[in-house]
């Protein structure tokens, strides 16, 4: 086996060829230590196995990962990273890498890797190479399931959070923000937000954003025009006020959507979306949504449903409030006219 060590770190390369120079069919170990390095070394030998660290200079291994042709493509690739972030790892699945170890904790499950990789030789003499493409696919499917799975539950243990912090306020708004950030967090993505349906001077509806949570990586959007206010009809997103109308959530690939609805939601460079219809009673009042600007992410019905649970505790919130509101309205009321009542009578009696 051939195999390429890509990383910055001459202690990491040191290491790691120690290690692979004791594992059974290994013959010979490139080193690179940045991205063009790395990236003629696979399009110059004809490599078996590459090990990409993610952060190195010229773009690091997820360029590597990127820009690798499909001639040239180790038969294995294996990311080792200190940023063990959910949103890499699936980006890194998603383009093709067959291994995702974190460096502080699974260093040595590289050389597992690497030897198993060697032990499939032999296999390949009797199975056939599409069946094995299959096997592996299906491996990469199964991991990227688990960490939906993974993320779904974060995303229904921050809905018990948003359901915590709603009873204690006084008006939902106040908790607005930091119920955004734990959801966002726990469905690593790049942005969580709420948009509130209204009637505009025009008498046509429209929605605005009202509360959002932001990575640090990417641009806030709460004072972008499109977002601040945004007409349901000849604004491009009449499809999204169809679908959530009746209940539908919208999500995918930006990509894949129409034209009209690309043009607004490029310039934020959303990559994918899923956004989830908030109704009060049975009025669709308004949705709160995700957006991923790292990858495009197929999201999985597991993390809408979590979704759709986080829009229910908010339509709960907000239902509490205005009833709130409407009693104390009424108690004013009450109030007025009793004293007004009391005024009538002092002048009767005078």
């Amino acid at each position: 086996m051939q195999v390429l060590i890509a990383d910055d770190s001459p202690i990491v390369q040191e290491r790691l060829k120690e290690m692979l120079e004791s594992v059974p069919g290994v013959e010979k170990i490139f080193t690179a230590g940045d991205t063009k390095a790395a990236l003629n070394i696979i399009k110059e030998n004809h490599l078996d196995a590459a090990i990409l660290d993610i952060r190195m200079p010229g773009g690091g291994g997820i360029r590597v990962l990127q820009e690798m042709t499909q001639e040239s493509r180790p038969r294995v690739v294996i990311m080792l990273t200190n940023h063990p972030e959910p949103q890499f790892r699936q980006f890194c699945f998603d383009n093709g890498a067959d291994y995702f170890f974190d460096k502080s904790s699974e260093f040595e499950s590289v050389a597992d890797a690497v030897a198993s990789s060697a032990d499939k030789d032999e296999l390949r003499n009797a199975v056939h190479k599409t069946a094995l493409k299959q096997i592996v696919t299906l491996s990469k499917e199964k991991q990227r399931h688990a960490a939906a799975l993974r993320r779904k539950d974060a995303i229904l243990n921050a809905v018990g959070f948003a359901a915590e912090q709603f009873l204690e306020a006084e008006y939902w708004e106040e908790k607005g923000s930091i119920v955004l950030e734990r959801l966002g967090q726990a469905a690593a993505a790049s942005r969580c937000y709420i948009f509130r349906n209204y009637t505009g001077d025009d008498g046509e509806p429209w929605t605005r954003q009202i509360c959002e949570w932001c990575s640090s990586r990417f641009v806030s959007q709460l004072g972008n025009p499109d977002c601040i206010s945004m007409p349901w009809r000849g604004g491009g997103m009449e499809r999204w006020a169809e679908l959530m109308a009746a209940g539908e959530s919208v999500q995918g690939l930006i990509a894949q959507f129409p034209e009209s609805e690309q043009d607004v939601l490029a310039p934020q460079d959303v990559k994918s979306i899923m956004a989830i219809p908030v109704f009060v009673g049975r009025a669709w009042w308004g949705f709160i949504g995700l957006d991923d600007c790292e990858m495009e992410r197929e999201w999985i019905d597991a993390e809408a449903d979590a979704l759709q649970a986080a829009a229910r505790t908010l339509a709960t919130a907000i239902s509490k409030q205005e009833k709130e509101t409407q009693l104390r309205e009424s108690e004013a009321r009450y109030s007025d006219l009793v004293n007004s009542i009391r005024e009538v009578v002092c002048i009767f009696d005078a």
